[in-house]
């Protein structure tokens, strides 16, 4: 791999795009900021063909930070009214979600059929001395 090697932290800023390059292949294209308090970065575009795009559909989207690691271009386009622009542009090799969403375990669990409920005796209490009969009467039974 030939160019620049870059990793760094993404900020989301618009919804998972999906394209294909020029053979065909299906590419996660995603937009975005470099997060960096002490300079200013063009917008960044960064395209992956890894396995895992199908679950970064989902976890790409505006607001969210992923880790980024792949290789730069720089592209440079023209706008409507004539102005000179910059995009970096980054083919991903890793992406990673950040901050991914918090799982919500309080609706998990095996739930009965509505309306199907079985009903279940509740548990007879007894002594040690019962307790101790049965076990004798179970052992009985078995020598016999």
């Amino acid at each position: 791999m030939d160019g620049l090697r870059v990793e760094f932290r993404l900020i989301v800023s618009h919804p998972p795009e999906q394209r294909f390059d020029a053979n065909g292949v299906e590419l996660l294209q995603v937009r975005g900021k470099v997060a960096d308090m002490r300079q200013r970065h063009p917008e960044v575009v960064v395209r992956f063909s890894g396995k895992q795009r199908h679950q970064l559909y989902k976890w790409c989207t505006p607001g969210k930070h992923m880790s980024v690691v792949g290789q730069l271009d720089i592209q440079t386009y023209v706008t409507k009214a004539g102005a000179a622009r910059i995009i970096l542009l980054v083919e991903a090799s890793d992406i990673h979600p950040l901050n991914p969403d918090e799982v919500d375990h309080a609706r998990e669990g095996v739930y009965a059929a509505l309306g199907r409920t079985a009903k279940v005796a509740p548990p007879v209490r007894t002594t040690r001395e019962q307790r101790e009969a049965s076990v004798r009467r179970m052992l009985e039974s078995d020598d016999g």
